[in-house]
């Protein structure tokens, strides 16, 4: 079955990119005050059956869902923090839920 968390970070074990994206969502969601409940790191290697549902063929990929609209996939260790913050804070501001504030 498909995550109903708002962030979904998939990663391929403890590779490189794999931590890099997860130090980077980390982070990013520090500054954004993002609760840790709305995100969800899920290993292939341990979980396929979770990114099968989701049709994952690349890690890492970062799946931002809304209720409003489809979901977006960032694919790779998320170093364009910016694109990440940009896409991210569109995602909140269109949330139907509005599940997590915006800082400034």
């Amino acid at each position: 079955m498909a995550s109903q968390s708002l962030l979904t970070l998939y990663v391929a074990g403890n590779t490189l990119d794999s931590r890099m994206a997860l130090t980077n969502l980390d982070q990013i969601c520090r500054q954004q005050q993002i609760s840790p409940s709305q995100v969800e790191v899920v290993d292939v290697l341990k979980q396929f059956e979770q990114a099968e549902s989701d049709k994952i063929i690349a890690t890492p990929t970062l799946i931002l869902r809304s209720l409003s609209s489809p979901a977006k996939r960032l694919v790779g260790n998320l170093s364009d923090r910016q694109q990440v913050l940009r896409e991210i804070k569109t995602l909140l501001a269109s949330n139907e839920f509005n599940c997590c504030p915006l800082v400034a």
